[in-house]
C-alpha cells in the first residue's frame, strides 16, 4: 500500500492511496487506485505505479475507486485515466439519480434534464471521470453498500444507496432546495 501526500503541509485533506494484491484466481497482480488527491497527487501515484507495480508503458490498472466528489479526492484521477488504462471506476454519480432527486425540490421551472446537467457542472471532476472513463471503455460502477465482483475480491461496504442520495441532497454544492413538506 502506497499513500501520497500524506503529511504535506499543501495537501491538506488530499487522499492518493494505491496497492496491490496477488490473486490465486486471476494469477496475477491486482493494481487499485483509491483516490487520486490533487492533480499533483495522481501525476506521482502514476510514477509510483510505473516504477514499483508495473513495467507496462501505459500501466493497467483494474480498479479505480472515486470515494466522493471532492477535488481533494477526485482531481488526481484524471491524471491516472490519461496516463494508464483502467478495467473498472467506481464511483457515484449524483446525476444518475436526476428524476428522483427532482420530486424532492421545489422549484419546478427546473426540468429532470436542466438538474441532470447542473448536477454534472456542480460535480465537474467525476463528471470528467465518466467522461474520461468511457472514451477508453472502462466498466463504471456504482459504489453502494454489498456491491462485490467476481473478478476481484472486493466488496463495498458503505454508502447505501439512500445515504448516498441523502447526503447529495442535504451538499451545499447541489442545486436542489429541499420541498418543504
Amino acid at each position: 500500500i502506497d499513500f501520497i501526500g500524506v503529511n504535506e503541509e499543501s495537501s491538506k485533506d488530499a487522499a492518493a492511496t494505491c496497492f496491490r494484491f496477488y490473486s490465486p484466481e486471476l494469477k496475477r497482480y491486482v493494481i487499485v487506485v483509491y483516490d487520486g488527491g490533487f492533480s499533483v497527487h495522481g501525476k506521482a501515484l502514476v510514477e509510483l505505479i510505473k516504477k514499483y507495480y508495473t513495467d507496462e508503458e501505459v500501466p493497467y490498472i483494474d480498479i479505480v475507486i472515486c470515494s466522493h466528489s471532492d477535488d481533494d479526492h477526485a482531481l488526481g484521477l484524471s491524471e491516472i485515466f490519461d496516463a494508464c488504462s483502467v478495467g473498472h471506476l467506481i464511483m457515484n454519480r449524483p446525476w444518475l439519480y436526476a428524476s428522483e432527486l427532482y420530486q424532492k425540490i421545489s422549484d419546478k421551472r427546473k426540468t429532470v434534464e436542466s438538474l441532470k446537467r447542473e448536477l454534472k457542472e456542480t460535480y465537474s471532476s467525476i463528471a470528467e471521470l465518466e467522461t474520461k472513463a468511457l472514451a477508453q471503455n472502462t466498466i463504471i460502477h456504482e459504489g453502494f453498500q454489498g456491491k462485490m465482483f467476481n473478478d476481484v475480491p472486493l466488496w463495498i461496504l458503505s454508502p447505501t444507496r439512500d445515504f448516498f442520495l441523502q447526503q447529495v441532497i442535504e451538499s451545499s454544492k447541489t442545486p436542489l432546495k429541499e420541498e418543504s413538506s
